[in-house]
């Protein structure tokens, strides 16, 4: 779709099934409201090309490819219920947000995988997770802003197996809420001042 637009695919059997991208919209601002399966072959799940919305909505809800959800032109917002899946290394993930915005990880059956980073986000950046988000070589959630905050707020887990859970480069606010774990194989959270802007880490989980 080359002037954006809205793609609903909300019954929970219907497929989209593409080769480099399962849904893509470009020109202006695109919303997808997915209840079924997105799939990518060989690239992207969901690209919006000019910011936009995802909404990867109840628990049979499927999105993948080398990056599953990708927006750039603009902020993005995804909200996950079900699963986002990404099979590629740096600089793809799961979920990628060129010109940051938000992500909803909404409920304890939610996930968001990636190969090497579940979120990647280079903007100004907002995460709420109450599933699972992680990588299984990588980083779990990783802002990189250029000096814009990322504000994170954690009920689930955000796992980096191989390396840290959660890299936040510049700064920004952590709450790591009751029942929430961040974890890494060497550092749970790293969060960097690099630009100055300064960190706010509440912790009241693992």
């Amino acid at each position: 779709m080359t002037n954006g637009g809205t793609v609903l695919n909300t019954v929970p059997a219907a497929t989209i099934l593409g080769g480099a991208f399962g849904v893509s919209m470009t020109g202006q601002s695109g919303s997808v409201n997915n209840s079924g399966k997105i799939t990518s072959a060989s690239g992207v799940g969901v690209s919006l090309a000019a910011g936009g919305h995802v909404s990867n909505t109840g628990t049979a809800s499927y999105i993948s490819g080398v990056i599953g959800v990708r927006i750039s032109g603009g902020v993005g917002t995804v909200v996950n219920d079900g699963i986002i899946i990404g099979t590629g290394f740096y600089p793809q993930a799961a979920v990628v947000l060129s010109n940051g915005g938000a992500v909803t990880n909404s409920s304890s059956a939610s996930l968001i995988s990636g190969a090497q980073f579940g979120v990647i986000s280079r903007g100004a950046g907002t995460l709420l997770n109450r599933g699972m988000i992680t990588s299984t070589s990588g980083v779990g959630a990783w802002f990189t802003s250029g000096g814009a905050v990322a504000t994170v707020t954690n009920y689930g887990t955000i796992l980096g197996p191989t390396n840290q859970g959660l890299y936040l480069q510049s700064g920004g606010t952590l709450t790591n809420a009751t029942g929430g774990t961040i974890s890494g194989r060497n550092i749970g959270a790293h969060v960097l001042n690099t630009y100055g802007t300064g960190t706010t880490i509440t912790n009241a989980g693992t």
